[in-house]
């Protein structure tokens, strides 16, 4: 996010979350091996539960992460 030029959970849009979403499907740990599906699921699921959180809280107005399932 920080190299969107995301300073803050507002500035967060799907188009970001995808990017992420990208980058742990490609990221490639020390041995070489990619994340498993489970690691990246895992990931995300976190990133739209904090998200959702946010809405509740009413620090945010929508779920940027709302569409992963």
């Amino acid at each position: 996010a920080e190299t969107s030029g995301v300073r803050g959970p507002a500035q967060v849009s799907p188009q970001i979350v995808q990017a992420y979403q990208r980058h742990l499907n490609q990221y490639r740990k020390r041995d070489g091996q990619p994340l498993s599906i489970g690691a990246q699921l895992v990931s995300l699921a976190a990133l739209k539960a904090w998200f959702k959180w946010m809405v509740r809280e009413r620090d945010l107005p929508a779920n940027p992460a709302g569409w992963i399932r």
